[in-house]
């Protein structure tokens, strides 16, 4: 009878944990990428230099799309300008790139980061029209790159009590259209 009612103990404590573990999830959506990610970008000074000249570039725009074509990624697409002075004048550049990655998560860093980036599209603007300059549009895709390995999308509270558990249980990060689900991995 004890042995039945130890082992009952048993798979009730378990049967509870595993039940706690799939109820800790939550979800990050597009927006809130926006928002932490350009509020991190409106930080940092870029410089492009490209044909010899170097100049400012100011990022506009920073939009994310996940799991946009249902191919499990996270597409960062940005719209930029590089204000490039010739001769006196200034010469605005626009810059528009798309790039895709996958959501990796970082223990060390409490964190979420975009990481193995492919340059989807690119095209730049300027005031003699639509150009495919690919030395400018390199020059910015490494950047955002470079921007993008360095800098998380998304950093967790380490205060929070759900996270702490997840640390505990194990933590599984998947891509759903429009958001990331951040879930136990039991």
């Amino acid at each position: 009878m004890l042995k039945s009612v130890l082992l009952l103990s048993i798979v009730f404590v378990g049967t509870a944990c595993a039940q706690i573990g799939q109820l800790v999830n939550y979800t990050i959506g597009e927006n809130e990428l926006e928002r932490l990610a350009m509020s991190e970008i409106e930080k940092h000074r870029f410089e492009v230099n490209a044909a010899g000249v170097s100049a400012r570039l100011n990022v506009d725009d920073l939009g994310f799309a996940i799991d946009e074509h249902g191919d499990g990624k996270v597409h960062v697409r940005t719209n930029s300008v590089i204000n490039a002075s010739f001769f006196g004048r200034e010469y605005p550049v626009k810059v528009f790139l798309q790039v895709a990655g996958v959501p990796s998560y970082s223990a060390a860093d409490h964190a979420i980061y975009v990481r193995r980036l492919s340059l989807e599209s690119s095209s730049i603007d300027t005031d003699f029209g639509q150009l495919n300059v690919s030395g400018i549009s390199n020059e910015v895709y490494g950047l955002l790159h470079d921007w993008l390995e360095e800098n998380p999308v998304y950093r967790f509270d380490q205060e929070d009590s759900r996270y702490q558990l997840l640390q505990q249980l194990g933590l599984n990060i998947s891509v759903e259209p429009g958001q990331i689900r951040v879930s136990s991995a039991q």
